[in-house]
């Protein structure tokens, strides 16, 4: 499974060699915001003012335009809470939190209390996962 950042002008390339998530049909209520879409693909794009992040599951995306609203997804009964301030996004799935915070060239991802810190260089990078956190 694969999971793609990519920051407007500088590309951050996070690629799970071990599935990480295992989502399949999803309703996407944005709230405050554009639109109500309901997304049946497991792959999900994040456009913020400032950074285009692009979330890869399975090879299926779809395309979330924000600006600084608060969407919640509801992913099979268990709720995701999207938070984009500026160019912060937090997730949250069962109680999981998991953090991207894209400042610059900067992304810092919290998985179950684990910080892992990735600064891009001009180059990829790529991190792997040892457990499927969504079992």
């Amino acid at each position: 499974m694969e999971m793609e950042l990519k920051v407007r002008g500088v590309a951050v390339e996070l690629q799970l060699i071990v599935v990480v998530m295992k989502l399949k049909a999803w309703d996407v209520a944005v709230r405050g915001g554009a639109a109500e879409l309901k997304v049946r693909v497991v792959v999900m794009e994040l456009k913020t003012r400032d950074v285009v992040m692009e979330l890869k599951v399975r090879g299926v995306a779809v395309e979330l335009k924000a600006r600084d609203v608060v969407m919640e997804l509801k992913v099979r009964g268990v709720a995701v809470e999207l938070k984009v301030k500026g160019v912060a996004v937090e997730l949250k799935l069962r109680g999981v939190a998991i953090e991207l915070k894209v400042r610059g060239v900067a992304v810092e991802l919290k998985e179950r209390g684990v910080a892992v810190e990735l600064k891009e260089r001009g180059v990829a990078v790529i991190v792997e996962f040892y457990e499927n956190i969504f079992d």
